[in-house]
């Protein structure tokens, strides 16, 4: 079965290059997008997460001057911002820095597109802070997606969200506590609302293959994207590699993590793996497939299929393996 294409709604940077860097250059950048095409993915949105502000001023400029690459630069489909509108407590900020969050800002995301020269496409916000309804109605009036995720928040700031124009969570299972409430947690929460789509990470890693399951169950086909949320460390080889902060292992198995404090540091998988791990793990018939990976993404970001460019490459996907190849021309 010939595939039209993976979307990846979320990806943090790839080859050692991070778009939240304040060392990334438009060079630097645009090969970054190189090899995402080159590794399946036919449009994605480059993703900057929570960070001073003055990181946004210089970054956001830099990839919308990236994306105007004729070769590479159209498959970025838009800007992807994770942040920093988020909820700061511990278990729910997750890997992004808590001093760096901020309360909901319409103007300074108003602010953003301009730096970002209109190309913000998609903001991850979280639900329940106070000024959230404001925010998520000015991103939705400026043409921008709203996703949900890094909240402490109850189904009633979820359903406000949702009034508002949010359509989907950021990551879902992931950003939230290890110890929850049995009865009454945002997990209950997100499964109960149809309104919102389930955005997910399948590397084995982030979730439960049972809860991957149950989301998909619940959530249903029709309301699932996947997206590899890849860290720069993507498309390395395995091996050790050292941050300001971390010494984080890359192991053979794709596991991105620092084995001495037992933390994922983000994923390493392409959305070709993704939709491997997804395929070979999960009951889903080829046209629910596309629609994970092409379909919806497309539809919660307002695109449609005749928007995003060709590759010089081919994606089939085998039922009876339950297998996705890239085939070079």
């Amino acid at each position: 079965m010939n595939f039209p294409g993976l979307i990846d709604l979320q990806i943090n940077g790839y080859i050692g290059i991070d778009f939240s860097s304040p060392d990334l250059t438009e060079a630097d950048a645009i090969r970054a997008f190189e090899a995402i095409v080159k590794s399946g993915a036919r449009g994605f949105f480059p993703t900057i997460v929570t960070s001073p502000l003055a990181l946004f001023e210089r970054n956001l400029p830099i990839l919308a001057r990236a994306m105007s690459d004729r070769i590479w630069g159209k498959h970025a489909l838009g800007i992807h911002v994770e942040g920093p509108f988020l909820c700061p407590l511990p278990g729910y900020i997750g890997a992004h820095k808590p001093e760096w969050a901020l309360d909901p800002d319409p103007e300074l995301l108003r602010q953003f597109q301009v730096w970002a020269d209109g190309k913000i496409r998609i903001l991850t916000m979280a639900a329940g802070q106070p000024g959230a309804d404001e925010l998520a109605k000015k991103a939705v009036s400026m043409g921008i997606s709203v996703f949900l995720a890094h909240q402490k928040c109850e189904t009633a700031d979820l359903l406000e969200m949702v009034e508002h124009g949010a359509k989907a969570f950021t990551h879902l299972g992931n950003s939230i506590p290890h110890e929850l409430g049995k009865h009454k947690n945002p997990l209950w929460s997100a499964f109960l609302i149809d309104g919102l789509s389930a955005t997910v990470i399948p590397d084995g890693f982030h979730l439960s293959l049972e809860l991957l399951r149950v989301i998909i169950k619940v959530k249903g086909p029709d309301r699932v994207a996947v997206i590899s949320d890849a860290s720069p460390f993507a498309g390395l080889p395995p091996g050790r590699y050292a941050t300001p902060s971390n010494e984080i292992s890359l192991e053979e198995d794709g596991k991105l993590w620092n084995p001495v404090k037992k933390f994922l540091a983000g994923s390493s998988f392409s959305m070709l793996r993704c939709m491997n791990y997804l395929a070979a793990n999960v009951d889903l018939r080829p046209e629910d497939l596309l629609k994970t990976a092409f379909l919806n993404p497309l539809r919660l970001t307002g695109l449609n299929p005749e928007s995003v460019p060709e590759t010089d490459y081919r994606i089939d996907y085998d039922p009876a393996q339950r297998t996705f190849r890239l085939t070079e021309p």
